[in-house]
């Protein structure tokens, strides 16, 4: 993944960026230049023409207590693929698996909303801090940029959209579109291992938790040789198919994920729920 260092003065009034080697950014740190690196891949200018790959979608937090922001990244409905430390605040990078450059901005408006981001943040073609080089402005107060989490780690458009949904969205509690369903199911490895749990071990596995109402499921086998799901000892319109998924008339179905939306959970919470009671999707 390639990303172009730029030099500015952080303190005097020395304008515009200056492209650099890592070894000019070095020297230069070490006068009171602060060194940044593009989000976003580039042949020559930073501008949309010139763009060669997104690399990532991003969010810079800067203007509430570092508590709080590391409050909403550890809360975050979806694992960042880097985290970097600066002076005011944290940096946070999804590595992208197949952004589309006309859906960018929607996409970082989102990511904005849900961690309450620099709305400045919002350009392709955007600098950040780059890691390993001081933060200058305060040449008596330098702070070293630093990687504090990175994951290896990359996500499809379709998984973003799902799980930082607009307002209106995630207050509908809906279920997913088949689209939706498909995007998310052929490009992204989570979508993949959620939808093939054995439903009915899964389940086993939330029978009787909060996150179900404290439901208690057991199976009876049918005359067609799928299993209905009994609710709390009671027959329901629920069955486990022989392909191990649920079939729901009241779209509690196909998948875990649904079954659990259908309880009222927003897109986020099932992922939490999903990353707490199946930790082995997430460590394949």
């Amino acid at each position: 993944m390639k990303r172009d260092l730029y030099i500015k003065h952080d303190s005097a009034p020395i304008p515009g960026m200056q492209k650099a080697t890592p070894e000019q950014a070095l020297r230069m740190n070490e006068k009171g230049y602060g060194v940044f690196w593009t989000v976003n891949e580039f042949d020559g200018d930073r501008t949309a023409d010139r763009l060669v790959r997104i690399n990532s979608w991003y969010v810079e937090i800067d203007d509430m207590p570092k508590s709080e922001q590391i409050g909403l990244i550890t809360q975050s409905p979806l694992t960042p693929s880097l985290v970097i430390e600066s002076k005011n605040g944290f940096h946070i990078y999804w590595n992208a698996k197949d952004a589309k450059l006309q859906n960018y901005r929607s996409v970082l408006k989102k990511l904005r909303s849900y961690f309450l981001a620099d709305e400045r943040a919002q350009d392709i073609a955007r600098v950040l801090r780059a890691p390993g080089y001081n933060h200058m402005k305060d040449p008596t107060d330098p702070f070293k940029c630093e990687v504090v989490w990175q994951y290896e780690s990359q996500y499809n458009e379709a998984l973003i959209n799902y799980l930082f949904p607009d307002v209106d969205e995630e207050t509908q509690h809906g279920k997913p579109t088949q689209a939706q369903q498909a995007m998310a199911v052929q490009g992204d490895d989570f979508w993949t291992r959620v939808y093939s749990l054995d439903c009915e071990f899964a389940l086993h596995r939330l029978s009787g938790q909060k996150y179900v109402n404290g439901e208690v499921y057991t199976f009876a086998p049918t005359s067609r040789g799928f299993l209905n799901v009994l609710v709390d000892g009671k027959p329901s319109s629920v069955f486990i198919d022989d392909k191990k998924r649920i079939g729901s008339s009241s779209k509690g179905g196909p998948s875990i994920f649904q079954w659990l939306k259908w309880f009222g959970h927003s897109n986020r919470e099932v992922y939490a729920i999903i990353k707490e009671v199946f930790p082995e999707v997430f460590s394949r």
